[in-house]
């Protein structure tokens, strides 16, 4: 079942402006805390790596004592940039200088498109990403199992 704080933070995408990217921001955290993260672990547009590098947004998890962000993503307010792997190699490879050695996920954001990409090392590999189309019940469902599944502080805990 789908949380409803989940599916009021799709809403909230989905009803995003062009060009309303920060407005974006909150309906995002909205998602990562619907998934368990605490508020605190979900930056958004924030300088979160001491080299000054500031992804939109990071999960950024603390092991052993240091920050990880385990999770970065974009995020941009034009429908339907990353429903293409054209759209989503264009930002992936200017944003890749988010990426640490612990980053596992890329997630790139639109208002109607989620699309998840794994981090090997510091190879992003669109073509084994996952999109979901933010306008279909039954991907909002998929991605919420998706992220659930994957992206989530016990999937953290099972990977370590």
């Amino acid at each position: 079942m789908v949380p409803k704080k989940f599916k009021a933070a799709v809403q909230e995408l989905l009803s995003t402006a062009e060009g309303q990217e920060r407005n974006m921001y909150p309906s995002v955290k909205k998602v990562f805390e619907s998934l368990g993260w605490k508020s605190r672990e979900v930056k958004t547009d924030v300088s979160v790596a001491k080299r000054g590098v500031v992804p939109d947004v990071a999960v950024v998890v603390k092991e052993n004592g240091f920050e990880q962000q385990w999770i970065v993503g974009e995020v941009k307010a034009l429908r339907g940039l990353f429903s293409t792997e054209r759209g989503a190699k264009n930002v992936l490879n200017e944003k890749r200088k988010y990426l640490t050695v612990e980053t596992e996920w890329f997630v790139l954001i639109d208002p109607e498109f989620w699309r998840i990409v794994p981090v090997v090392g510091f190879d992003v590999n669109v073509s084994s990403s996952k999109v979901f189309d933010l306008r279909k019940n039954e991907d909002v469902r998929n991605l919420y199992v998706f992220l659930k599944e994957n992206l989530s502080p016990e999937a953290f805990k099972e990977k370590r």
